[in-house]
């Protein structure tokens, strides 16, 4: 429709003459019809043009977070995330090809994740926590919005504490994770009634109980 949009790629040497592709990016939020669902995450693509059997694989990231991914309108960014390693969509041999970089949200890669053992502290603050989860997302800057009646201040169950040991097992006498940083973002939004997504550079606590104001 005319609109000029950037997409930024980082942790990456990108083709001199590369093209996008065909439909060169699309993402989908979880479509589960459950108002209540606790954390809704996004995935899509983003389709370039492969120019040899070598082009492809500068796209495959080193880990969960090492390709930060950045669509921008203007300064404004109207998506971000990751590119995650997967089927990359090409016929064998891919010359010529389009070919398809998986991307999800920050809120998916919290899965690669498994709790520290060692934690900030024996006992930590929710917002404490939630910034140690979010904390995971490198590369990326993410504001929080809470959907909350209190809009004077923060709210107040961000001073809840917990006890880090509860996100631990034991096995033969060695502590390991229990949990992922997404699970346990699961069971926080679950406890209080949130259901936690992604907007452009925005991660929302949204919850259809409390008052609109």
């Amino acid at each position: 429709d005319g609109q000029q949009f950037t997409l930024v790629i980082d942790g990456v040497q990108a083709h001199e003459n590369l093209q996008l592709g065909r439909d060169p990016f699309s993402t989908d939020e979880d479509g589960d019809t459950d108002m209540f669902i606790p954390v809704r995450t996004q995935s899509g693509y983003i389709r370039l043009k492969s120019y040899d059997n070598s082009t492809w694989r500068t796209y495959i990231p080193t880990g969960a977070t090492a390709m930060p991914v950045k669509l921008k309108q203007g300064s404004t960014i109207v998506w971000q995330g990751y590119v995650q390693t997967g089927t990359y969509g090409m016929t064998f041999p891919a010359i010529y090809e389009d070919f398809e970089l998986p991307i999800v949200c920050g809120l998916s890669v919290l899965e690669s994740f498994d709790v520290d053992v060692q934690g900030p502290a024996d006992m930590v603050t929710v917002g404490q926590l939630l910034a140690y989860l979010f904390g995971k997302l490198s590369g990326l800057t993410y504001k929080v919005y809470f959907h909350t009646s209190t809009h004077d201040s923060m709210p107040a169950w961000l001073q809840y504490k917990v006890i880090w040991r509860n996100f631990l097992d034991e096995d033969d006498g060695q502590l390991k994770a229990s949990y992922n940083c997404f699970e346990i973002l699961e069971e926080l939004c679950k406890f209080y009634g949130f259901s936690c997504r992604t907007h452009a550079d925005g991660i929302w606590f949204t919850s259809i109980t409390d008052d609109e104001r």
